[in-house]
């Protein structure tokens, strides 16, 4: 189809008067085209010398192939406002037609139309048009379709088909690599590489990583679906991948651009000193370290609490006491990669003699029930826990200066007499907390840590 555009010009000599009316039209496979277009416009006729006027027209096309063309005018009659020229109210209609005459076009040589038609004795007819082309990789989208005119006593009426799209085949003339997830990737994540193409069939893919130390590509091992998958991805899958395209009909291989992954990483963390012990009043110094694919931020955090001690690599204790004991984490983040972080524990050893959870404290028992029994305690060096009455015990050690020892014992009138008492001893000294038993209907249910400290009682 070829689309022309027309633009009609009424100039008025003695008045400088230029009217610009466009008109387009469209151009089938059939060689005349024929518009028809009204042009109307006011001159200036109340000047006593004659009025000159000229038509003129300009036509244009976009469409390729059309080199010649004929124009004919068919000027319309020139029209005054009444029977005859009012001069207070001079005007001037006029209306041109343009007839325009080209060469036939060339038929598509790729697209053949065969139609027939079929009348029977009762006078029912049937039509039949097959489509036949030559198909080329920018139809592999292309909708089909066929439509069928006709005409009633109501008037004229129109149908259409379905539409279908026909599968097109054609050689691959690119491949290319994609990575997902989009955007920066880290450790932990799961990383998929799948190859991509053009063609359709699409090639059998292989996908390929560059060897750091001989720089030679090694096939890496995909699934059944041709993708690589890293899960969970490493920094160690950082790298150089190329996939390849294989034509099996062909057999020619083509190879994608080569693409570099990063996958992001933190280092294990490291904290010197690893395993600091001090003197009560003394201070100490701590310092983490770490590396990364990024910028790294540090902060330290009390392990007890979580709370935020210090931002920065080094962390500074001053005038220990035997409360500064215990865990201290380092944690080294990336702050532009949200959830890249690695962290590292140190136990922090203040020297003194046992620490009790509490020196006394009151347990509701019955007669006759066994009773579980829990004494805590903590120091540098590490104590260990005994007790005054014989039954089951175990210790648990809760960090390197804290243990927790449980007793199962049955309760006795003896027992209810004198109590329990537990005793934390070490090389710097020893501790004692005393459990006093008590008969009473609103004990402790045994299993639910009867007896068992709490911190600061």
């Amino acid at each position: 189809m070829v689309l022309l555009t027309a633009e009609f010009s009424i100039l008025c000599i003695s008045c400088s008067r230029v009217h610009h009316s466009p008109v387009s039209g469209h151009l089938d496979s059939c060689s005349f085209l024929s518009l028809q277009h009204s042009l109307h416009t006011s001159l200036d006729m109340s000047m006593s010398r004659p009025v000159n006027v000229f038509l003129g027209l300009t036509l244009s096309s976009k469409s390729a192939g059309l080199k010649g063309f004929q124009l004919a005018f068919v000027p319309g009659p020139l029209q005054g406002t009444g029977d005859s020229l009012d001069v207070d109210n001079p005007r001037v209609e006029l209306e041109v037609g343009l007839r325009l005459s080209l060469p036939p076009l060339p038929p598509d040589p790729g697209v053949h139309i065969q139609s027939s038609q079929t009348v029977e004795s009762s006078g029912l007819y049937t039509l039949q048009s097959i489509l036949k082309a030559q198909l080329v990789k920018e139809d592999k989208d292309a909708q089909f379709y066929c439509e069928l005119n006709y005409r009633l006593p109501s008037g004229n009426h129109m149908k259409e088909s379905r539409e279908v799209t026909v599968p097109v085949f054609y050689p691959t003339e690119k491949v290319w690599l994609e990575v997902e997830p989009v955007g920066m990737l880290k450790e932990g994540d799961r990383v998929e590489i799948r190859c991509l193409a053009d063609g359709n069939p699409p090639p059998h893919f292989s996908i390929s990583k560059q060897n750091p130390s001989t720089r030679e590509a090694e096939e890496e091992t995909t699934n059944d679906n041709g993708v690589l998958v890293l899960e969970p991805a490493q920094k160690e899958h950082s790298g150089l991948y190329e996939c390849q395209g294989l034509d099996l009909d062909t057999m020619i291989s083509l190879p994608s651009e080569p693409q570099e992954l990063l996958v992001n990483y933190v280092s294990d963390v490291r904290v010197s000193p690893a395993a600091p012990e001090r003197q009560e009043g003394s201070s100490l110094t701590l310092t983490c370290e770490a590396e990364s694919s990024q910028d790294l931020e540090f902060q330290w955090l009390r392990e007890e609490t979580g709370q935020v001690l210090e931002r920065g690599p080094v962390l500074q204790l001053h005038d220990l006491k035997r409360e500064a004991g215990g865990g201290y984490r380092c944690v080294a983040s990336v702050p532009s990669i949200p959830g890249l972080n690695r962290t590292q524990l140190v136990n922090v050893a203040v020297f003194g003699p046992p620490w009790m959870a509490f020196k006394e404290r009151k347990v509701w028992v019955k007669e006759n029930m066994m009773l579980n029994l829990s004494c805590e305690a903590s120091g540098h060096p590490r104590p260990t826990i005994s007790w005054n009455v014989n039954g089951t015990t175990s210790e648990q050690d809760q960090d390197p200066q804290r243990v927790l020892s449980t007793l199962n014992v049955l309760v006795t009138p003896e027992l209810l007499e004198t109590g329990v008492e537990c005793t934390a001893s070490s090389d710097l000294g020893k501790n004692t907390s005393v459990l006093f038993l008590e008969l009473g209907e609103g004990c402790i249910p045994a299993g639910d840590g009867r007896g068992r400290p709490r911190h600061g009682q």
